[in-house]
């Protein structure tokens, strides 16, 4: 069950990785705003006082995947 469920956990989430935005007359445009947004996202949680916040991750497999 574990590796199998590795296996379909991996497959359910590489769909999301695919980012369309970049392709297109304004994909350039498109990165530098990610790459901007990701910066000004990234300074904000490294300041002192966010430093002990525990981060979020996936959700659980077992509360959104209905096979299991």
């Amino acid at each position: 069950m574990g590796d199998n469920l590795a296996k379909e956990m991996e497959e359910h989430y590489a769909t999301f990785i695919v980012f369309n935005s970049m392709h297109g007359v304004m994909g350039i445009a498109n990165a530098q705003r990610t790459l901007t947004y990701l910066r000004i996202i990234t300074e904000f949680v490294s300041q002192e006082q966010y430093r002990d916040v525990i981060p979020v991750q996936v959700p659980s497999v077992y509360a959104i995947h209905p096979r299991v």
